[in-house]
């Protein structure tokens, strides 16, 4: 018998969605668990979205992962602007990935 989780019952997300490494695992499991929408609304950084989370979007700086829950492509779109231009202003730049999948 299998256990469904928050995600797979809720919203039809499943392990496969996820990538097959480590930083998949670690995706995975904070969405399962029902991770909310870390996207900041209107870019206000004190209100945060906080809907269920359908993925993460994934950051590698200074070679930590940071995995950030997002509950749709636009709050993904959001959060890749947001981290952008902070790490802009620091002379930097980055190549998203999410669930795991597409870092760099």
């Amino acid at each position: 018998m299998s256990i469904e989780t928050h995600s797979e019952k809720n919203m039809g997300i499943s392990r496969s969605d996820f990538g097959p490494g480590k930083a998949g695992d670690r995706a995975w499991s904070m969405i399962s668990e029902g991770a909310q929408c870390g996207a900041f609304i209107d870019g206000d950084t004190s209100s945060e979205c906080g809907k269920n989370a359908i993925g993460t979007t994934d950051v590698d700086i200074l070679a930590d992962l940071t995995q950030i829950p997002h509950c749709s492509l636009l709050c993904h779109q959001k959060i890749v602007d947001r981290v952008e231009a902070d790490l802009a202003l620091a002379g930097r730049s980055m190549v998203p990935g999410r669930n795991g999948f597409g870092r760099a």
